[in-house]
């Protein structure tokens, strides 16, 4: 899931936090149909800030928000001062519709194994942006 400069990365943040605990924690949740919109998560950036840590990403489309073994993305180990700023990447999708889907009640935890040692900026596009992107000029 790491970071390729030639993916692609649009939409607006939807979300930032930096955990100060070593459980998961939501980090973005679409609001229940009708309000709901389905988000496509284009880009998820988390720098490590000091030492390393190991982070890890849920997602969870059934309403219930349970965030274990049953919803793990990805678990990755990363270490602060990254050899690259693509080292800062957890995830990002290569085309439109290639990215994390959540739908209406869904959402998306993190979690890492040192408390705020981890700075996440969540990334993506709403169905009306999306709309919006594709209608005529």
């Amino acid at each position: 899931m790491a970071g390729n400069p030639a993916a692609f990365s649009e939409g607006q943040l939807l979300a930032q936090l930096r955990p100060s605990v070593t459980t998961a924690v939501q980090a973005y949740k679409v609001a229940v149909a009708p309000q709901g919109l389905r988000t496509e998560i284009t880009l998820i950036k988390a720098p490590v800030l000091t030492g390393s840590a190991v982070i890890s990403l849920y997602h969870d489309d059934s309403g219930n928000d349970v965030y274990d073994a049953t919803t793990l993305i990805c678990e990755i180990t990363r270490s602060a001062a990254p050899a690259s700023p693509l080292d800062t990447i957890l995830f990002q999708a290569q085309s439109v519709g290639s990215g994390i889907f959540v739908k209406p009640g869904g959402s998306l935890a993190v979690q890492v194994s040192v408390a705020n040692e981890a700075n996440f900026s969540i990334y993506g596009i709403t169905e009306t942006l999306a709309a919006e992107r594709v209608r005529p000029r």
